[in-house]
């Protein structure tokens, strides 16, 4: 309800359950959490007109969920953070310039003009930096920056190894964190790369890579290996393998 040019929350039968004293109340978000206006300052209000947020911060940002819980972004003295708004604590200390969603729980991060990524669950931060915003490649499901003047990026993984430099869109996964990079403009044939970002396997006609299986199977000319990324070795190296068939009889096997 509006009150002298403020707004209050009444139920249906129009019993008031706060007093009209905010200058604007936004939308609730599934887990009826609301940014609440009061004058020039802002915070989070729930459904039962309670400022689980106090109205005290420079600006607040819808809340998102994120592990079941509500996550605002807020600032004050020109710095921004998030805070848990159920709980009304803070994931990290007022330190970013910028702070934007990167991939579900993970944050670049602005600080005195270098970029980190941050880890919203943990709330750690990853040990890597750049001067430039990272991105993420949802092909791999790994991290990485731009190079100017250059098709080439910089990737790392979850845990901030460096990975390697490749041509965007050019990686794959295959299983326990190992990829496979696609014959691209600088690389004439297939190569597959352990978690370590070591190239191990080079020079590749033709590569089968099956959905949750440990093992995979390529082809170098006109033979066929099989190489497994749990024991990182290929298998039946005895065996002059010719062909490999890729039907739906896979669906009845755990691996290869």
């Amino acid at each position: 309800y509006e009150e002298n040019g403020k707004l209050g929350l009444q139920d249906l039968q129009s019993n008031r359950i706060t007093e009209a004293i905010y200058s604007e109340i936004f939308e609730w978000n599934d887990a009826g959490v609301a940014v609440a206006q009061k004058g020039e300052t802002f915070g989070y209000m729930n459904t039962q007109g309670e400022e689980i947020v106090p109205c005290v911060y420079e600006n607040a940002l819808d809340a998102f969920e994120l592990e079941g819980r509500s996550i605002g972004q807020i600032w004050q003295n020109n710095k921004t953070t998030f805070i848990d708004c159920q709980e009304n604590t803070l994931l990290f200390p007022f330190q970013f310039d910028e702070l934007d969603r990167l991939h579900y729980h993970y944050f670049n991060g602005l600080q005195d003009g270098i970029w980190k990524i941050y880890d919203a669950v943990t709330q750690q931060e990853l040990p890597i930096s750049s001067q430039d915003p990272f991105e993420y490649d949802y092909w791999s499901t790994l991290f990485f920056t731009k190079k100017k003047d250059s098709s080439l990026r910089s990737y790392f993984n979850e845990k901030g190894a460096f990975i390697g430099e490749f041509v965007e869109e050019t990686l794959l996964p295959i299983s326990n964190g190992y990829l496979y990079n696609k014959a691209n403009k600088l690389q004439k044939k297939i190569a597959v790369i352990n978690q370590e970002g070591v190239k191990i396997l080079e020079q590749i006609d033709e590569i089968l890579v099956w959905d949750n299986f440990e093992t995979f199977a390529f082809r170098q000319g006109k033979q066929w290996f099989l190489y497994n990324t749990d024991t990182h070795e290929i298998l039946l190296k005895e065996i002059g393998i010719q062909k490999v068939m890729f039907n739906d009889i896979r669906y009845h096997f755990n691996d290869l």
